[in-house]
This record gives structure tokens, sequence and C-alpha cells, in this order.
């Protein structure tokens, strides 16, 4: 913004611009730009008295909130080959022993990564052979023993043990001993991503984690079902209608920063934003934002209304959700395409499955098949165009008959499901025959009316008030669902991904978290996200045992349930509280090491003092180190480092670990 002539910049400036020009460019223009809050309460943090300056110690029980000074030395040779609390007597583990790659190479492979790269291909190799239904439980046993026999004899060679190596000889599926170190960070620092990420992976460990589920994992998830990709917004600088939900005016995500453009452009008449919250916006501007009130937790009620609307008023793309494939969306002119039109079985045990070419003998491949009309069927990349609305029964390749429907037409009979004003009475504050309802439902037919007519430049944008709910995914994806029928993604003034951020690789140092060396890692994360279940030995081995048993079926398959915790395959990112969970039940497998960065789970994960009872139990958690500012509710439990040194802890504590040649 200039305020000498009042002139609006979005774009950058020029790199080259000298600074004083940035003030005043000679012509009467001075740019000011957006910074949000939590830049400008920095300074806080540099002069905090109680900010972390040196190394502290525990000097006390854990949770004693009793510490002492020590040297960077100690702190590192601590965390590597462990201490003593002199205060108690107890004695911490280090690291050493689970840095998996140097463990290898001090015992004197040549190669660590060779050998980790075999182990895995035998892991892979064994529930290949569990999952084939062809096999018993005592197939697998035998298999699992013969695993075991083959790599002692390697590891003993060389003077280790199997369990040197592994978390568990008898569940290799878990991954080697590197797992049981955690590095799970708060609030993401691109810069420090990059570097403690690598460092995770240097080590050997699938647990580098994120504070995703104190934050927008609900929003994540819901978006990673639509599109594949887990952050996505409308584009503010040239939107023209937008649904904004789930963020707090002035006051929360997606801060000032993100906010400060819609706003403006709203209160200069160059958008329309409809704030949907329980709580009113802190300005109206001239009209121009309009406020949507919501029931928590039921904004996919409201979605659904309007999604009701644009079927029923015929105002979705018809062209955009026709196209079935990418190669037919390109010819004209879109970026994407949807699978509106695609079939889906309704009925039997493979109800939800998407109707394949192979069912219907079309030709021997899984690809999807729309209905083409006329009573054809055809593969979803052999048509440039299919129906939109299918029901009907279709007679399979082994003579069943199965109820199919498009996902547009499953859409259409879930909208219809209700009539609007009934969608309404669940999302709405007032009461159903009140004046206020009445004004509500106009006002809500208007937001459907508004963005259809803006679409393509129209869209939802979302954030934690509604994802963070426990239907939060659901929510957000049904607002996505009003994106998809009006085809505005990656389109202007429409749906746009998260934009690439710097690739410091192409500078003076590789700092890539994959492609440098690392460790062959596997094995499925604390929390056991993006991890399927009936892809580890502990699903198959209590399957082959039931069936062993006398069970069949789904019998055999209900008999691997229920688990100590449950695991989320479809949750693209991490869980505080499935975290904690997993180290208190030690399941999958125990933890030995956690290192919390930046982070306050106690305080920022709902129910977080729940947490207080496993970082105080030394025998569940045996090593915790915290990189932090200011001792917080959760930093009372461990070790302290000041985090604006963390650079050289993580250097030296890395290079100390790896076992060299004369230790």
């Amino acid at each position: 913004m200039s305020f000498g002539k009042q002139v609006k910049r979005y774009d950058h400036l020029p790199y080259n611009t000298p600074v004083s020009k940035t003030l005043d460019s000679g012509e009467g223009e001075t740019y000011t730009g957006m910074l949000c809050p939590r830049g400008q309460a920095g300074v806080y943090y540099v002069y905090d008295p109680y900010r972390v300056l040196k190394p502290l110690k525990r000097a006390g029980p854990r949770g004693s909130g009793k510490w002492k000074v020590i040297t960077w030395e100690e702190l590192i040779k601590c965390i590597v080959d462990g201490c003593i609390i002199e205060e108690t007597g107890e004695k911490l583990p280090g690291i050493r022993d689970l840095f998996t790659y140097g463990v290898l190479k001090q015992a004197g492979f040549e190669d660590p990564n060779k050998v980790l790269a075999e182990m895995r291909n035998d892991v892979n190799i064994l529930l290949k052979i569990a999952s084939d239904p062809k096999t018993t439980y005592d197939n697998v046993v035998k298999a699992i023993e013969d695993f075991k026999a083959k790599w002692s004899k390697t590891l003993g060679e060389k003077g280790l043990k199997l369990e040197d190596v592994l978390i568990d000889p008898d569940r290799p599926d878990l991954g080697p001993k590197a797992n049981m170190l955690i590095w799970y960070r708060g609030r993401g620092q691109d810069n420090a991503d990059v570097f403690y990420q690598r460092w995770t992976y240097a080590f050997g460990s699938v647990n580098w984690l994120r504070h995703t589920s104190a934050c927008q994992l609900g929003y994540y998830t819901g978006n990673k079902l639509w599109t594949g990709y887990t952050d996505l917004q409308v584009d503010a600088r040239s939107a023209k209608v937008v649904i904004g939900a789930g963020w707090s005016m002035g006051r929360l995500h997606p801060g000032a920063t993100g906010q400060g453009m819609i706003i403006e452009r709203a209160c200069e008449g160059e958008l329309k934003l409809y704030y949907v919250n329980p709580v009113a916006p802190r300005t109206i501007c001239r009209g121009d934002i309009i406020w949507v009130p919501v029931k928590p937790g039921e904004d996919a009620a409201l979605a659904f209304a309007v999604i009701r609307w644009l079927l029923e008023n015929k105002r979705y793309n018809a062209e955009f959700l026709s196209i079935p494939n990418l190669d037919a969306a390109t010819k004209r002119g879109y970026p994407v395409h949807a699978n509106a039109t695609w079939l889906v079985i309704m009925e039997g045990p493979r109800f939800g499955e998407y109707l394949t070419a192979k069912d219907l003998g079309l030709a021997d491949t899984d690809d999807p098949v729309v209905y083409v009309g006329d009573g054809q069927f055809a593969p979803y990349n052999k048509v440039e165009k299919a129906e939109l609305f299918f029901s009907g029964r279709v007679k399979l390749k082994t003579g069943e008959e199965v109820l199919v429907k498009s996902t547009l037409q499953i859409l259409y009979d879930e909208a219809f499901s209700r009539s609007f004003e009934e969608w309404l009475e669940i999302a709405s504050p007032y009461p159903r025959g009140t004046p206020e309802f009445d004004e509500y439902r106009q006002k809500v037919e208007q937001m459907a009316r508004d963005v259809a007519e803006a679409a393509p430049m129209a869209g939802t944008y979302i954030h934690r008030g509604v994802g963070m709910h426990p239907n939060g995914e659901y929510a957000a994806w049904a607002y996505r669902v009003i994106d998809t029928l009006i085809g505005n993604f990656h389109r202007k003034g429409g749906m746009l991904g998260r934009p690439a951020t710097t690739s410091y690789n192409s500078y003076l140092y590789d700092i890539g978290t994959s492609g440098f060396g690392e460790p062959v890692r596997w094995g499925p994360p604390i929390d056991r996200h993006g991890y399927d279940y009936t892809n580890t030995l502990e699903y198959w081995l209590r399957v082959k045992k039931a069936i062993k048993e006398g069970k069949t079926g789904d019998e055999a398959i209900k008999a691997a349930f229920p688990t100590k915790r449950p695991w989320y395959p479809h949750t693209p990112e991490e869980s505080y509280t499935e975290t904690f969970a997993g180290i208190f039940e030690a399941y999958p497998y125990p933890i030995r090491a956690l290192f919390l960065y930046y982070a306050n789970p106690v305080l920022a994960a709902n129910y977080g003092t729940k947490f207080v009872e496993v970082l105080k139990d030394t025998s569940k958690l045996p090593l915790f180190v915290g990189i932090t500012t200011t001792i917080n509710e959760t930093s009372l439990r461990r070790f302290n480092s000041p985090r604006h040194h963390l650079s050289r802890l993580a250097q030296t504590a890395y290079s100390t670990s790896m076992p060299q040649a004369e230790d």
C-alpha cells in the first residue's frame, strides 16, 4: 500500500530496488507491507527474562522443575553416550546404540546401507508371504524364523546380535532401532525444517513429526481426500466471492498477512466475503463482509445446503464435471479433471469400490468405468465426455448383477436426502419458523447464488475452526465439494495449492532430506499416521492364527482387531495425541528418545495435560530433550537446550554419534 498516493501493490518490488526507494520512490509513493503479529512479537522472545541461554540438565525427578547449567560438551556427551542425574542416581541412556547405521559401521560392515537395504527387501518378502491367501500361520512363522536365522548369522559374523539392529526381531517390519528416536517439532519454519528433517533421516528414523494435530489435521485430511494435496485455499488476490469459514478475523489463522488482502479487497468493494463463524466479524466493510453464523461443528450441513442449491438450480459446471480424464480436460482448457462420472459399486462386498473395465470385460485393467449413454460403458480414459448422472444395475463378467451409481449421483442423492431448509436447520443457530431463520435462509441462498455467478472466480477459504472439530475432515471435504461443482481448481480466482518454497539445495550446500546417503528406513511412525495396519506382520499373524483355529473369512479378519491403538492410513500428517499414546503403550514399539523442538504439546493439544503422565515416566520415555526459548509447561519434564544454538547441537551430536574407526 502506498500511503502517499494510495496505490495498492500486490506484486513484490524488484529484487534490486534500493532500500531508500522502498521508503520513497521519488514519485511520492512509499510502500509498507503486511507483517504477521507473531513476527512483531519476536522481540519478546529475545528479551524474555526467562529465556534459556545455556544448556540445562535436570537436577531432580522429572517434572520437579529443578535444573542446573551444564556445558555444551556435557550436553552432547550425555545425549550421545548417556549420563547420570546426580541428584537422583538415575542413569539416562544415550542415542549411540540407536544409530543403526553407525552400529553396523563400527562393527565392520563396509557399506551399512547395503545391509539395511537387503534387510528391508527381506522384510518386504516376509510381508508378501504373510499376505498370500495360500500361506498358513505356520508358513509365516517359519518365514520369520528363517529371516532371523539368516540375519543372526550375517550379523553374528561381525559380533552383533539381531536385537542390536532391529527393534523386535520377531517383528522386523517395525524397522531398525533408529525408529526409537523421535524428532517432534512445533510451529513449522521452513529454514529449520529442511535441516532437522535431514538430521532425523540421517540418523535413520522414520519419526520426524510435526504438530499438525494441534493446528489443522482435519483440514489437511479433508483436502488430501479431495485432491491429494493437503493445503489449498482460494486465490485471495483475484477471487470475486469467498466463503470464509473457520478463521477468526484479525485474531487467528490465516493471520494478518493472509487476511489482510481479503479484508482490504472486501472493504474496497472488490470481493464479497461470506464470513462463516459462530462469532460475528469485527467489520462488515459497507456490507461486503456478510456474517453467516453457524453452530460449532455443523459446517458440513451448511456446505450441503449450498451443494443442494447448486445442484437443484443447475448452477454447477456441467462441462467440467463431465470430463472423465486429464487428456480430455487439457483439450478443453482445464488443468484438472473430476471423477464425477466414474461409476461406484453400491452393494455387496465391494461396496464403495469403483466399477472397473475388468469387471465388465471391457479391458484387462482396473481403470474406472463411465457411462456414455445408450446403454454403453467405457473405461474413463477412452472417452472425452461421460454422463454425469447414472444409477442402475449392471451385469458383471462373473454373471453377478450389482447396483452402480456415478459419484455425482451419489452426491446428488445425499444432498437431496434433506431439503434446503432441513440442512439449514442443522447448521443455523436460529430455530426454524422464526423470522431470524427466514433471514438466514435468504442469506445462504444468496451466498450460493453469488458463488455460482462469480465462478470460477469464487471459492472456499477454510481453516482451523472447521478442521479441528472431530468431524473436521468431512466438513472440509464438504466445503471443497462446492469448489469442485463450480470447477475452480487451479483457475484464476479459484482454488490454488500452496506455493513452493525456496530450494536451498541450489545454493552453497545440499541440505535436501533425501539422496545424500542417508540410512535406509522402514517401519510405521509411532503415531501410525499414513500407515496401513493390514500391511503389518501383526495383522497377518493374527488373521492366519484365527484361520488355523477354525475361523474363516470375516471372522478371521475381525480376530485381527482391536489393536492397542488405532491406525490411520488415510491421515496425511501427525498426531500429538497418538504419539504420546503410542509412547505410553509402547505401541507399535517402545520409544527411547524424544527431541521436542519449539513445541508445547501439554498446552497446545486438547487435554494435553494427559501427556504429563508419559513425560514424567522415565521407564516409558528414558531420554527427553527439549530445544526451546523458554521453559514451558512441557519442558518442565526434560533437558533444555537453547534454541538459538541448536544448529551447533545437531551438527556436533550427529558427528559425535557417528561411530569413528578409532572409537
